[in-house]
């Protein structure tokens, strides 16, 4: 059926002997089955198969429909590849502001911190009555950048591995406790863990979407 793209009727398999999977599909009560290919234009994307208890002579009528219930089924398949490719399109988009707004704010703002600590440094070895607002200054730059990264870091927060959500929720947790000032813990099994960058991102949003409500 995926080679060829056309339905299958196997009317007995107790009598189809190059079947692979003719004694399990025997021992389970099986006795005959059809088969039929899943399209996305001119791409197979799946097979579906069914299975009946009894013998059962090929009908050409359903064979016909349940081609036409491929094609429509072939379409939601379609719907959801466009949809994780807008969503991934996003997500792409939303990481490459976030390491724009990391380049051209965060590493500016380390710089600016740097020189006013050590202007300030340099003012309070001569006891110089500015040294101390300098220090201020400098402080609330820091206090800046690290707002920016987490802003930045907002924006694609899951790194692609399989720690990634983890972190980022420990991370989320964290940080709703220091900005809003109530209780916000993360509690994980330690043997669960998410390999698909996509999924874990899911994940993160819905927890992100859950604290914020």
């Amino acid at each position: 059926v995926a080679d060829r793209g056309e339905a299958e009727w196997n009317e007995s398999l107790k009598s189809d002997t190059d079947l692979v999977r003719r004694k399990v599909l025997l021992d389970c009560g099986l006795r005959a089955s059809m088969a039929f290919p899943l399209f996305v234009g001119e791409e197979i994307v799946g097979v579906v198969e069914f299975f009946s208890t009894h013998e059962v002579e090929p009908d050409p009528n359903l064979l016909s429909v349940m081609n036409h219930v491929g094609t429509q089924l072939g379409r939601v398949i379609e719907r959801r590849r466009v949809q994780n490719e807008l969503i991934d399109g996003v997500w792409t988009q939303q990481r490459g502001f976030g390491q724009d707004l990391h380049d051209s704010l965060g590493q500016p703002l380390t710089g600016v911190g740097l020189m006013l600590a050590s202007l300030a440094n340099k003012l309070a070895t001569e006891n110089h009555p500015l040294a101390e607002r300098l220090g201020n200054l400098s402080g609330m730059v820091q206090q800046s950048k690290e707002e920016a990264r987490k802003l930045s870091k907002g924006m694609f927060p899951v790194d692609i591995d399989a720690q990634g959500l983890r972190s980022a929720l420990e991370e989320l947790a964290m940080m709703t406790r220091e900005r809003y000032d109530v209780a916000c813990l993360f509690d994980c099994d330690p043997g669960f863990e998410v390999r698909d960058n996509n999924v874990a991102t899911h994940l993160f949003r819905i927890a992100q979407e859950a604290v914020t409500n």
